[in-house]
């Protein structure tokens, strides 16, 4: 990559008490120093090395200047990171962070894989298995026919409210009371298990709101455990994979399926490493954190990345605020204490 001559100033006169220059000349330095989670919750995983393994490399090895390893590498840490295309910033090439996440020396490394580079070898592509996600069998269905919602209410709802409502009052806190009745509509061919979630909730400033909720279900247990182990955990697993969008995986603009296909793999095997991230941060604010905090505050950090014979110190800002638990999310990916 060629180097401008010049060094980019941008003045600003009249903001402080003196001119302010700002200048993009900070040698060895990225904005992406919490990276290096990533690589160590892919060296737990062995995915990246795996991912290639598992792909036939069809280019001919005396023509091969970047190995499918490094190919991969860089697309999986870039979507990790939130470059879609992975060589949406030029800078990429010589990110010293970037070169090191894909073992190059961060100084003298050779240049990263260019996008059309990436682009022929994706297009490229002969042979591979689709990855596919079952769904749950269990199918909730929330009753919302006006006539019907009376009728539920008029059965056996209105009680289950007005016992949520004293154990709100008593608590001052939003509660909830769990019931089940069997039910059918007039186009249903028999009657189903309808649970039902009486639920009194308390907002801060606002007066108690009563919130009736009903779920069809087939399946056994006691109307709590269907409704928060089930039917609420399923909305959970549907928010994880709309998380799946946060890493470019509807970007197929390919003109083949296979190399569309493999886009998809790479944008699931990037959100796998941000998983792997979510877990080690168990316990703490960020174990259940979207994809999105997890890139704005444990990721995206500035870092100067000094490179001697025996060792590379990454010199991060002492000001920054997530530093503990960046420290103990380190620390269980394998870290330990310099």
């Amino acid at each position: 990559m060629r180097h401008s001559t010049t060094t980019p100033c941008l003045l600003f006169p009249g903001l402080f008490d003196r001119t302010l220059s700002a200048t993009f000349d900070v040698p060895n330095a990225s904005s992406d120093g919490g990276a290096v989670l990533l690589k160590a919750a892919d060296r737990r995983l062995s995915l990246i090395p795996r991912l290639a393994a598992a792909l036939v490399d069809e280019r001919q090895p005396g023509k091969v200047r970047h190995v499918l390893a490094d190919l991969l590498g860089q697309r999986i840490y870039g979507l990790a990171l939130g470059y879609e295309d992975a060589n949406d910033a030029a800078r990429l090439a010589d990110d010293p962070l970037h070169k090191l996440l894909l073992g190059r020396d961060p100084v003298t490394g050779d240049a990263l894989a260019s996008q059309p580079t990436l682009s022929r070898f994706e297009n490229d592509v002969r042979r591979g298995e689709l990855l596919a996600m079952s769904e749950a069998l269990f199918e909730a269905v929330l009753v919302r026919h006006a006539r019907r919602r009376r009728k539920v209410r008029r059965i056996t709802i209105d009680l289950d409210l007005i016992t949520a409502r004293v154990f709100s009052e008593a608590s001052g806190q939003t509660e909830h009371v769990y019931t089940d009745f069997r039910y059918a509509a007039g186009s249903w061919s028999h009657e189903c298990r309808v649970v039902c979630k009486a639920e009194v909730v308390r907002l801060e400033g606002r007066e108690p709101r009563l919130n009736a909720r009903f779920v069809v279900t087939n399946l056994p247990g006691k109307p709590q455990r269907i409704y928060e182990r089930i039917y609420c955990q399923r909305g959970e697993v549907e928010n994880r994979i709309k998380e799946l969008f946060d890493v470019a995986l509807d970007r197929t603009s390919c003109s083949r399926f296979l190399a569309n296909q493999l886009r998809v793999l790479l944008a699931a095997a990037a959100y796998v490493l941000l998983q792997e991230l979510r877990l080690a941060a168990r316990g703490s604010a960020w174990a259940r954190a979207q994809v999105a905090t997890l890139r704005l505050e444990l990721l995206k950090i500035g870092v100067q990345l000094i490179a001697s014979v025996r060792r590379l110190v990454l010199r991060l800002p002492a000001a920054f605020p997530y530093r503990d638990g960046w420290r103990t999310i380190a620390l269980k990916l394998g870290a330990v204490p310099g």
